[in-house]
């Protein structure tokens, strides 16, 4: 079940809308830059994890395959956080 091109441009347009307005956060906030960005990383991951969850039930990979394809792109965007 795909989501039709409405919803697919509303989530691209609010996920844009989130991305350029968190600087104003960022530089708003008293928390240091690294305990920020691991906030960060925490929700998004606590976001994504249902939905992992649900494809892995449909179509099972084991996990260190997951971990190969992921690993490095997260140790990249955490590093790129901090910065």
């Amino acid at each position: 079940m795909n989501p039709s091109p409405v919803i697919r441009i509303a989530v691209l347009i609010i996920g844009v809308f989130f991305c350029a307005t968190a600087i104003i956060f960022i530089k708003a906030s008293a928390v240091h830059p690294v305990l920020l960005s691991a906030l960060r990383l925490f929700i998004a991951m606590a976001l994504l994890l249902p939905l992992f969850i649900r494809d892995w039930k449909k179509e099972p990979i084991p996990l260190i395959q997951c971990l190969r394809f992921s690993l490095i792109p997260g140790l990249l965007l955490g590093i790129h956080f901090m910065t």
